[in-house]
């Protein structure tokens, strides 16, 4: 599972460092005119800002059950397509959790850096989208298999 989740956490971190060390505080890059572009923003929230109004610690607890949850079963889940969910889903809970421990206010309630922003759809980053793939992934495995 590490073997999956911990590039993907490198990655998540080092695009963030460079896009908040480049373009925050800038007017953006697009990258295909105004279809898809880069443009930092801070997210006291989870996905489209939800709880963005005081819910960043509980998230933060959420993000280190969740992680330590899948760390606990990974050695039940075998191999092959259901592991890879599971490693995604750590990724993407990983990396926006390292954002809420140390970015800034910190301690727990710091904000996710998201940067890559699709025209009239939220922000979001890697961390979000690796979440995104194994949820939506694992819930079409679920459907098609009828086994969990």
């Amino acid at each position: 599972m590490l073997l999956i989740a911990t590039p993907v956490v490198m990655l998540d971190q080092v695009l963030k460092h460079l896009m908040v060390q480049r373009i925050e505080g800038g007017p953006g890059v697009p990258l295909i005119g105004d279809l898809l572009r880069f443009d930092v923003v801070r997210n006291p929230g989870a996905a489209f800002s939800l709880g963005a109004g005081g819910a960043t610690f509980f998230f933060t607890a959420l993000a280190v059950l969740v992680s330590a949850t899948l760390l606990g079963f990974a050695h039940r889940l075998g191999s092959g397509t259901v592991l890879t969910c599971a490693a995604l889903l750590l990724a993407g809970t990983c990396g926006n959790l390292i954002d809420r421990i140390l970015r800034a206010p910190g301690g727990g309630h710091g904000h996710v850096v998201d940067f890559i922003h699709i025209a009239n759809f939220p922000i979001f980053n890697l961390s979000d989208m690796a979440i995104t793939a194994s949820v939506t992934t694992y819930l079409f495995i679920t459907i098609r298999t009828g086994r969990t």
